[in-house]
């Protein structure tokens, strides 16, 4: 390459459009082809790190998920989307608990009319107790939440606990159920979480027996890799390890385990 370079320089300016055509295009292959093996670099060493990583948490498959657009839509966290993307996701069990995890960016429109309506983390769990119905936890911190998502009946649901409603507005299919889902305990423990996560806009979902949380950021997280620096650098991976260390202690905090009920 350095003497493809060299020769064509050492023309004093003079080339054929054939001559310039062909430069570019050797100059356009080598780039394609650089960068493929940069991403292919990048995703090899980056699945490497994270399967180290998550092993130490539990039984984990980094790269997959069952958190897609029918999850998200049923969660009824969100108004209509038109795409997603999704960057980095795992899914496992963690405390005998099954977790789903997944950095997803929700997009609306197409074009200059093209508007991101989140960013951060989805993170699904198996939920310790059954039900029938459907509890959003909407974020009082989030302007112009119209619930505009919201589909079918809901009623509105008044929570005794003050500092609880002082974050969040509650919709369910069922005054009772809502109750029965939302103890005192579990509004106490949903606090902690969102101290935890320093997010205002944290908002939660109870359906289908799961647990549903929405953590919106608009950092890149769980990036271990750079062509520019050690795999393994030390500040890299501990971020990453801290950032599966708050999502695996929800799993405690809100004692989702079945037997610390």
């Amino acid at each position: 390459m350095c003497g493809l370079f060299n020769s064509f320089l050492d023309r004093d300016g003079v080339y054929t459009d054939n001559e310039v055509k062909a430069f570019v295009a050797v100059v356009c292959f080598f780039y394609v082809t650089l960068y493929s093996i940069y991403n292919n670099f990048l995703k090899a060493t980056k699945q490497a790190v994270m399967d180290k990583i998550l092993s130490f948490f539990g039984d984990m498959a980094y790269g997959m998920s069952d958190i897609h657009y029918s999850c998200i839509n049923k969660s009824e966290l969100f108004p209509n989307f038109d795409f997603e993307e999704i960057d980095d996701c795992f899914k496992g069990s963690y405390e005998e608990v099954n977790i789903n995890v997944s950095e997803h960016k929700l997009i609306r429109g197409t074009g200059k009319r093209e508007k991101t309506i989140f960013k951060g983390i989805f993170i699904l769990f198996d939920f310790n107790k059954k039900f029938k119905g459907k509890t959003i936890v909407y974020s009082n911190n989030i302007i112009n939440n119209t619930f505009s998502c919201v589909r079918g009946k809901k009623v509105d649901v008044n929570l005794e606990d003050v500092v609880f409603s002082k974050e969040w507005k509650v919709k369910a299919t069922d005054q009772i159920e809502a109750r029965y889902v939302l103890t005192p305990m579990l509004m106490e423990q949903m606090l902690k979480i969102k101290k935890l996560f320093k997010g205002n806009g944290i908002e939660f979902s109870f359906f289908d027996n799961k647990l549903f949380i929405a953590i919106p950021t608009y950092k890149n997280l769980f990036e271990t890799t750079s062509l520019f620096s050690s795999t393994l650098g030390y500040h890299r991976v501990q971020n990453v390890i801290y950032q599966f260390y708050c999502i695996f202690s929800i799993v405690k905090i809100l004692k989702l385990k079945k037997d610390d009920n």
